[in-house]
């Protein structure tokens, strides 16, 4: 269950964990979308059966219809994906059966405003299990992980990711040093932090260096006129959003990433980024401690210090063999912590259906839909 479809991080978790399930178990997969006008230009909904709710202005004729279609639908399980609407849709779900319901927390608590905490925590307590897309989520409610009702499951890597030729920085003498960062142009990016970092760290490094910076959004016109007055304008390109096949090789440019974010739910940009062995840096955000060692497997700077990216900046352009021992380091983490076996795979228990997987696919295999393997 989701408000809408776009093309973010959220999405992208339920379209890995959707693929892994009709993979791995013999289930059912139905999408409810809260608000199908949510729905973004270019995005694309898996091939799965859906069912889409339209509340338009009557709010509680739309949460009476939902909780109809939960009941004559009947799901083991009522999963949410929800910011917003997260507590209406747990009590509903709660309210329309016996379903378990599962929450997956995909930010952390602290950034959003006081209702809203105050809902997401009535909506944990109405939830059977909680899962957070990192440490730093459950912390951010107060729990830790016990697999019990608790968990932590991290957006796993895609499957070109996990296989992709490993880059290194280019060589060449004549060349530009390529900062890189990928993300939205919101202001929980914090990209003008990078932006002012780029620039002071270009002013005392000398030669041939450029920052690009790949995404979209309503900050474009304030980080245009950052890099105007700034006068780097020469040195930075904002080339728009990245189409993921192209994300390999657009990052092969990179001699090192930066994610500069305030906060982040997990930071799977920085993760993509170490998976092809690519030097990274991120703000120390609460979920940058998942996958950054400091000084092993990357690099962490408090958020929003200027000076201290830009000293990092200076250190991987000038330790140019140190640097790239880091992106190797990095790349071998990632790749295996954020396996599908190490994440997706964890949800069969989280649904409580493990116990009863061997009966079902028993089942399905009398019926002809599955070989004695099990594919």
């Amino acid at each position: 269950m989701l408000e809408g479809w776009a093309q973010g991080g959220t999405e992208a978790y339920v379209s890995s964990l959707a693929h892994w399930l009709r993979r791995n178990a013999p289930v059912e997969l139905g999408l409810c979308l809260l608000n199908p006008g949510k729905f973004q230009k270019g995005a694309k909904l898996p091939g799965w059966a859906s069912q889409t709710w339209r509340f338009g202005e009557d709010r509680g004729q739309g949460w009476a219809s939902l909780r109809r279609a939960i009941r004559s639908f009947r799901p083991d399980v009522v999963h949410t994906h929800l910011y917003s609407s997260l507590l209406p849709a747990a009590l509903v779900a709660r309210s329309a059966g016996s379903a378990r319901v599962v929450t997956t927390l995909h930010m952390p608590l602290y950034p959003w405003h006081w209702r809203y905490r105050l809902a997401w925590r009535a909506a944990i307590r109405a939830s059977h299990a909680i899962v957070g897309v990192s440490h730093d989520v459950l912390a951010s409610i107060g729990a830790r992980e016990d697999r019990d009702r608790f968990w932590v499951v991290p957006s796993p890597l895609a499957a070109d990711l996990r296989s992709a030729t490993v880059m290194s920085p280019r060589t060449g003498a004549d060349r530009a040093f390529t900062v890189c960062g990928v993300g939205r142009l919101s202001r929980e990016k914090d990209w003008p932090t990078l932006i002012e970092a780029f620039a002071a760290f270009r002013a005392r490094a000398g030669g041939a260096s450029r920052l690009v910076i790949y995404g979209e959004g309503q900050e474009r016109p304030a980080l245009h006129a950052l890099v105007r007055r700034l006068g780097i304008g020469s040195a930075v390109d904002l080339p728009g959003a990245l189409n993921r096949i192209e994300l390999p090789g657009r990052l092969a440019e990179a001699d090192v990433f930066v994610l500069p974010s305030r906060f982040e739910g997990f930071g799977i940009a920085a993760i993509e980024a170490m998976a092809l062995g690519i030097p990274t840096i991120a703000a120390d955000y609460g979920a940058s401690l998942d996958y950054i060692e400091h000084g092993v497997t990357g690099h962490r700077f408090p958020v929003g210090n200027v000076q201290v990216l830009a000293e990092v900046l200076a250190w991987h352009r000038r330790e140019r063999e140190a640097s790239r021992i880091m992106g190797e380091r990095g790349r071998e983490f990632v790749r295996k912590a954020f396996s599908e076996e190490n994440t997706l795979a964890q949800y069969p228990s989280i649904y409580g259906v493990r116990h009863r997987l061997p009966v079902l696919l028993e089942g399905v295999r009398q019926s002809g839909q599955i070989d004695e393997a099990g594919s």
